[in-house]
């Protein structure tokens, strides 16, 4: 359980958040509101991972994935947001949630840390200028296609 979070309008509480953490894999994320308000029912969440320094890193907001919450009753609301990519870079994060409708309703910045572990998720290595100045990792290849020689492609292709 989380402790009681600072809110800006009390109408919704965070009560808990569990990460996953491995490096390459997908990292889940589960968030548990609690409505103190009767009269509030209908929100969105958006979820901040930021990194070490404070840079906000991914901004990942519930209605880009076509989720809002429909809060109907008093029971606690559960969701989970998956995070598949893009690859987190080696280092510690946290989550800053926040819940909104019209605006931000609540919010509890450092909700969660979580690390992700030195061991980068590509087949083959290098040192660490080959990644020093990303964010984030990518899924990609790379894929020699034909050697060219430029005097002969270069004539043919201006015939073309």
């Amino acid at each position: 359980m989380l402790p009681e979070a600072p809110t800006a309008s009390g109408h919704i509480r965070l009560v808990r958040s569990r990460e996953g953490r491995l490096p390459a894999d997908s990292k889940v994320f589960s968030i548990t509101t609690r409505r103190s308000d009767p009269n509030f029912k209908r929100y969105f969440l958006s979820v901040h991972i930021v990194d070490s320094i404070g840079r906000t890193v991914l901004q990942l907001d519930s209605r880009l994935a076509g989720m809002w919450v429909d809060h109907c009753n008093n029971a606690d609301v559960v969701t989970r947001l998956e995070l598949r990519t893009p690859w987190l870079k080696p280092g510690a994060y946290t989550l800053d949630i926040f819940v909104c409708n019209a605006g931000v309703v609540d919010q509890y910045s450092e909700a969660a840390h979580f690390k992700v572990h030195p061991n980068l998720p590509y087949r083959y290595s290098a040192s660490e200028d080959a990644w020093a100045n990303t964010l984030v990792f990518a899924d990609f290849d790379w894929e020699q296609l034909r050697l060219v020689d430029k005097g002969i492609a270069g004539r043919s292709d201006l015939r073309s």
